[in-house]
């Protein structure tokens, strides 16, 4: 279903390549890249300068004025020319590091819209940008959102962080992951995997926030900043209120609080929880308890740590209980245009999203199916009747899983998958769809007219929407 309210997926328009050269059948400004810049960069660029007419505001100041800033956003803030009214054709596409046919496209004016939808709950936002975004691309779309002000970030490992500050990404950085917990030597290992050590260093070499959520970790980061002299290294503290993966309990702060007294160099920023089912309305009343739970953990806390902020609220929270969230809500899924409330009785709460990935193959062989007929391997599709089938060009090589049940979308109409998903192909059902040749493009999210959803991809595969996504975006990389 489309969203309400909510801009759809672009058709017919241009989009950046990783080359820099322009793609799709439009011309315009997609056309040319700026010196210096990546593509993604370009095309931030461009979005800037849409909104810019439609909200009246001239670049932010933040982004001028240092060395550090990627070469896109520096352009944007310099740019004097006048702005043209926004438009969701923004996008850019993502060329696969491996030899494929599928292409992810990812709408970074769907995204702002949706950090504009989640802003309207008037809570201050820690866009959780871990695993490359979603899928997503972790610098196209941290740069999009910087570009609006976004100042707050929360990646999954250290490395991701040092990954932003290479491009030029300022504000606060908090790496969910914690610190490695491997040791220099551990002959399990294999050496591409970072060490504590490393991992502490990047955190203090690029101001990365690292997340602290065990004794080890605490006292191991207290050991190394006393002895390199660290005088003041920003913290944050996992607390467990029930979701039983990694934190300290509630009932553990006065000894939390104890180790830092020895330790005056750590200084805690930020107290972090995860609910377990915000999104399950069913399960309000553990939801509620993990609140309570966590309010007791930040009151002991802010006994000694009056400035500690709070951080609990995901998307599902954000958008049922704002209230709840803390001083930094925490949206992932939502910013991405899933609901987290999909199929259940609150879905009017995320209508307002808009899908921000778009994923297709193009179609590589159009023919007749007679009645009888087997098709694909061990022959697990025989036609009922004569049909029409298509050969799209992406399979369980390319993340599209082999569940039966699935559908893409061919000229604005649904195709149902049939036979069984193979390396790189996968067949359609495209009897009755007017006017399907090859080269004509396949959508396994987005399409005309009756875009595929990301949350129907999850019910035909029997997962989850996160995973879709994930999956899908490995295309890019």
């Amino acid at each position: 279903m489309k969203p309400r309210h909510a801009p759809a997926f672009p058709a017919g328009r241009p989009e950046c390549t990783a080359d820099g050269k322009r793609a799709g059948n439009g011309g315009g400004i997609h056309g040319r890249t700026l010196p210096g810049c990546k593509p993604w960069q370009d095309a931030i660029k461009r979005l800037h300068q849409r909104r810019s007419r439609k909200t009246g505001k001239r670049p932010l100041p933040s982004l001028t004025g240092t060395k550090t800033e990627c070469p896109a956003l520096a352009y944007i803030a310099r740019e004097k020319k006048p702005r043209r009214p926004t438009s969701p054709a923004i996008s850019h596409t993502v060329r696969p590091a491996v030899k494929t046919l599928c292409r992810i496209r990812i709408h970074l004016d769907n995204l702002l819209h949706n950090l504009d939808f989640l802003r309207a709950s008037g809570k201050p936002l820690m866009p959780v940008i871990k695993a490359d975004a979603y899928g997503h691309g972790l610098l196209a779309v941290a740069a999009a959102l910087s570009s609006q002000g976004v100042d707050h970030f929360a990646v999954g490992a250290a490395a991701e962080g040092v990954e932003l500050r290479r491009a030029g990404i300022r504000g606060t950085v908090v790496a969910l992951l914690g610190l490695s917990p491997l040791d220099a030597g551990n002959p399990t290992a294999p050496p591409t995997l970072p060490t504590f050590d490393e991992d502490a260093r990047a955190a203090l070499t690029h101001d990365i926030t690292p997340l602290i959520h065990d004794w080890s970790a605490l006292d191991r980061m207290a050991e190394l900043t006393r002895d390199h002299a660290v005088k003041s290294v920003p913290i944050a503290l996992k607390c467990d209120t029930g979701m039983a993966r990694l934190g300290f309990l509630p009932e553990d702060m006065p000894l939390v609080l104890d180790r830092l007294a020895r330790a005056p160099q750590l200084r805690p920023d930020l107290l972090v929880s995860h609910l377990a089912a915000a999104d399950e309305p069913e399960q309000d009343a553990f939801t509620h308890e993990q609140t309570r739970a966590f309010r007791e953990a930040a009151r002991c806390l802010r006994r000694t740590f009056p400035d500690i902020r709070l951080s609990l609220g995901n998307s599902a929270c954000l958008l049922a209980f704002p209230e709840q969230a803390g001083d930094l809500a925490r949206p992932g899924f939502a910013l991405y245009g899933g609901n987290p409330f999909h199929g259940t009785r609150r879905d009017v709460l995320g209508l307002g999203l808009a899908p921000v990935m778009e994923a297709f193959a193009p179609i590589l062989e159009v023919h007749p199916l007679r009645a009888g007929q087997s098709l694909g391997y061990g022959r697990a599709f025989v036609a009922p009747r004569d049909m029409l089938a298509a050969v799209a060009g992406i399979g369980y090589a390319d993340g599209f899983r082999r569940m039966p049940g699935a559908q893409m979308s061919v000229n604005g109409m649904r195709a149902p998958v049939i036979g069984r998903v193979a390396m790189q192909m996968t067949c359609l059902d495209v009897t009755g769809i007017p006017s399907v040749r090859p080269g004509d493009m396949a959508h396994v999210l987005g399409g005309k007219a009756r875009p595929i959803r990301i949350e129907e991809v999850a019910a035909w595969w029997g997962t989850i929407p996160y995973e879709v996504t994930c999956l899908l975006g490995r295309i890019g990389r």
